[in-house]
């Protein structure tokens, strides 16, 4: 069943031109939204709105490209979305990476908690000038249930000292929800809700991207037993424009069905120190973020 778009909505798709990303734009586009494309690349982003266009009809898509493991190229094209758009009513995270190998970003944080944490963190904070113009504005999270694997290493927050591809994957995981949670506690009272959702397994290419030959395979064989991305992308749809749950914030959800996540996700303590942590990372020094009257 439809949607009610009687009124289009404007919503923003980070890592929009493959896998859930993509299936989530094209679905919204079908639903009469203006879709905002973010990519890292160019080339890849211009693909992906025309490929929505043609598959939707709708040329209300408009494409953006940024590295969001740099802070300073997140910086630069929310100030553009802020000249282009005086309001945005979704905004969905779903860019995401995975990395065999320890690597450090341009401001020498560990990619997988650069771009899976503090890009939605920094994104975010920007962009809230625009979602407090929307009556119902909402912000997405895709996280994954590899979060309840995961823990905070506050006192190697990179694992610079002990690194592996999947301690930095949970704990980025982790971080989301508590993002997701502690942001919710503080626009309480607005018109901005806040929620997360963890898609499954997922048939897509995230786990042979910039991974070794060996995860690469093993990504292989495990993804043949996931949801395809169209699948997966429901749950995106469903959180973005669903009059259901339009008054819900603070929310972990699979399969359209709000769920509990795992009792770390709810250390109000970790998510008070990751966020001071993160505002630092990020540059913030005049924090939004609580105040959206």
């Amino acid at each position: 069943m439809p949607y009610n778009t009687l009124f289009s909505k404007i919503c923003l798709v980070t890592g929009a031109n493959s896998g859930i990303g993509f299936n989530t734009a094209l679905t919204m586009a079908k639903q009469n939204c203006k879709v905002l494309v973010l990519c890292r690349d160019k080339a890849k982003a211009q693909y992906a709105r025309n490929r929505i266009i043609e598959l939707s009809g709708n040329k209300s898509i408009i494409c953006y490209w940024s590295d969001l493991s740099d802070r300073n190229e997140i910086n630069n094209i929310s100030n553009q979305i802020k000249c282009d758009f005086n309001k945005i009513d979704v905004i969905i995270h779903n860019a995401a990476c995975v990395s065999s190998k320890f690597e450090l970003t341009k401001q020498s944080i560990e990619l997988q908690f650069a771009v899976n944490h503090l890009a939605p963190f920094l994104l975010t904070h920007q962009l809230l000038p625009l979602l407090e113009k929307s009556k119902n504005a909402r912000i997405i999270s895709v996280t994954s249930r590899a979060h309840g694997r995961g823990t905070m290493h506050f006192d190697d927050l990179f694992l610079q000292k002990n690194y592996s591809i999947s301690a930095a994957y949970n704990q980025s995981k982790l971080a989301n929800l508590l993002f997701t949670y502690h942001l919710a506690k503080k626009l309480k009272g607005t018109t901005i809700t806040v929620n997360a959702f963890h898609p499954g397994l997922v048939n897509s290419d995230i786990g042979s991207k910039n991974v070794s030959l060996f995860h690469d395979l093993v990504w292989r064989i495990i993804r043949l037993l996931g949801a395809s991305p169209e699948k997966a992308a429901e749950d995106a749809v469903f959180l973005a424009l669903s009059d259901d749950i339009s008054q819900i914030t603070g929310g972990y959800f699979h399969k359209k069905q709000q769920i509990h996540s795992s009792k770390d996700s709810y250390n109000k303590e970790w998510a008070e120190r990751l966020w001071k942590i993160s505002l630092e990372l990020c540059g913030i020094k005049d924090e939004l973020y609580g105040k959206i009257s």
